[in-house]
């Protein structure tokens, strides 16, 4: 049985608010074995498990749990007769009272997300490396060599697409897949990238040939635009794809791709040491540089709010800046020295929260810079996952609980992140 207990934390407040006796709890999820994802929703913990030495499951399957209580509603794992975990579920999703996981060497797998039982399997004879997307009810999946469509509640195969061998005489095996305004764009291993109709599955174009491949192959899909597919590649090259046809329209080289949105891409520019801004649209750089206090934003997590962006750097600073502005990186950003470890960071409508890698836990206010510093004692290796006011992540194999009203941070929509 696993326990629920209470961690005492070195806490710092810029306020006097009052403060919960608990503001910390720790779910501990050690009789399960290992956890790799999780989801939460309505107070409901749902997890990916793996590894031998759990002593209740003895391998690989996923996890429901109360978290109020403790309580384990149900489990669905690799015991018995049940095959459909021979790997590590990931990927996880909650979608309209149903939970997905990819299983590696099996497929796409639907849960019942209330009673955990299995609504359809689409097995597809392949490694499954691409994670699943679901938009308007419909579930798009990627194995080695097939893509699928099916309907997401019951699992009636749409239209289905089975790739032939390239250029290089090989089948190229499908690791990504973003869609964007009706269009289906995959990513394979050679590398090259493909695009569809989502919904009649009509191939439209394939780019191979164009990405460099600096020797080694890959093609992820980072951003799509109504005009750009923003993808990168191993050779730490940034193509830009025209979107109707597939052609080469610009490419950027020793770089790193963070985020995107419909405002904005950010790269960052190994040999200069800059962070740079391109319209989606465009591929135009809107600002490129980097102030004195930037020593290396490579393996940094970047988000995105409406005015503002944050970066969590894997030297432990904190650095915030206003978007779309071209002083922007002399005069408009701010850097915070937050921890000797890395740090992970969570976009909050206009305020950011992060934790780092030691476990401390920092809630900033993107319009006055106002800060509120949390230490939980604990350390991890994920961002702050948080819904409905409360903030959730992993450490070792328990699941830290933040009450974020310690940090006055106010109800906001649930945000879901792996």
């Amino acid at each position: 049985m696993m326990t629920i207990r209470a961690i005492i934390p070195a806490l710092l407040l810029l306020s006097f608010a009052a403060v919960p006796a608990d503001p910390i709890t720790e779910l501990d999820l050690s009789p399960y074995g290992n956890f790799s994802e999780f989801v939460v929703r309505d107070g409901i913990l749902y997890a990916s498990l793996h590894g031998e030495g759990a002593t209740s499951t003895g391998g690989c399957g996923i996890l429901a749990l109360d978290i109020g209580t403790g309580e384990e509603l149900w489990f669905r794992g690799s015991t018995g007769d049940d095959t459909s975990f021979e790997d590590t579920p990931w990927n996880l999703q909650y979608h309209d009272g149903r939970l997905y996981s990819v299983i590696y060497s099996v497929g796409l797998l639907c849960l019942d997300a209330e009673t955990g039982e299995q609504e359809f399997l689409w097995q597809t004879g392949a490694t499954v490396i691409a994670p699943s997307i679901i938009e308007d009810g419909t579930l798009y999946v990627a194995s080695k060599t097939r893509l699928a469509a099916m309907d997401a509640a019951t699992g009636e195969i749409l239209w289905t697409f089975s790739d032939s061998p390239g250029e290089m005489g090989m089948v190229p095996t499908l690791i990504d897949i973003n869609l964007h305004n009706g269009k289906l764009f995959a990513g394979s291993i050679i590398p090259s990238v493909r695009c569809f109709d989502a919904a009649t599955g009509e191939f439209l174009w394939r780019s191979e040939g164009v990405l460099d491949t600096g020797g080694a192959g890959y093609a992820h899909i980072h951003h799509v635009s109504d005009v750009l597919a923003f993808v990168t590649t191993a050779s730490g090259e940034l193509t830009m794809l025209d979107t109707g046809s597939g052609r080469m329209v610009a490419t950027v080289s020793d770089c790193e791709y963070l985020a995107g949105d419909e405002n904005g891409v950010y790269l960052y520019l190994f040999n200069e040491g800059d962070l740079c801004e391109m319209e989606p649209e465009t591929g135009m750089t809107t600002w490129c540089g980097a102030p004195e206090t930037f020593v290396d934003l490579y393996s940094s997590q970047l988000v995105l709010s409406e005015d503002m962006f944050c970066i969590g750097a894997s030297d432990g600073q904190i650095w915030l800046g206003s978007r779309l502005q071209d002083d922007l990186l002399i005069d408009g950003g701010t850097v915070m020295d937050f921890s000797d470890a890395g740090v992970w960071v969570t976009a909050l409508d206009e305020q950011f929260l992060a934790v780092s890698g030691d476990g401390h836990v920092l809630l900033i206010d993107a319009g006055t810079l106002d800060s509120r510093e949390l230490d939980t004692g604990v350390p991890t290796w994920m961002p702050i996952t948080v819904e409905n006011g409360t903030g959730y992540f992993p450490s070792g194999s328990s699941l830290i609980i933040i009450h974020l009203e310690v940090l006055e941070l106010p109800q906001q929509p649930s945000f879901h992140g792996n």
